[in-house]
């Protein structure tokens, strides 16, 4: 059972990164260079503000 477990899941893995990978290359195939970099862009800017309102609630 546990062996079996132990099989299945890297091709679960495997599978799950190949369906990730593949939505990715499609949703990120349609924009172009412009609205990708708007998108990182957007990202990282509300990545650094819920990290400085993270830090700044545990300063208090």
């Amino acid at each position: 059972m546990h062996r079996l477990e132990w099989i299945k899941s890297p091709f679960n893995y495997l599978l799950k990164q190949k369906v990730r990978s593949y939505i990715f290359y499609r949703f990120f195939g349609c924009l172009n260079v412009t609205q990708l970099s708007v998108l990182a862009y957007i990202y990282f800017s509300v990545k650094s503000i819920m990290q400085s309102s993270i830090s700044v609630q545990v300063y208090r």
